[in-house]
């Protein structure tokens, strides 16, 4: 399973408990880098840019209407 998979996935475990997002880091150490960013927006969930004081955090939500 890639992180993407595993974001996806956690996402939808977050919605059938009634959190209607999930937010995540993208560093060095995570993990996760600006390709799991490119690659959630390209499969069409809608993620956008959390201010977070200096770390780059990112708010994952469902998949955008189209």
């Amino acid at each position: 399973m890639t992180n993407t998979e595993r974001l996806i996935a956690s996402l939808e475990f977050g919605i059938k408990a009634g959190q209607p997002s999930l937010t995540f880091m993208v560093g060095k150490y995570t993990g996760n880098g600006p390709s799991v960013v490119a690659a959630l927006r390209r499969r069409g969930y809608k993620v956008d840019k959390v201010p977070a004081g200096g770390s780059a955090c990112y708010r994952l939500a469902q998949k955008v209407a189209a």
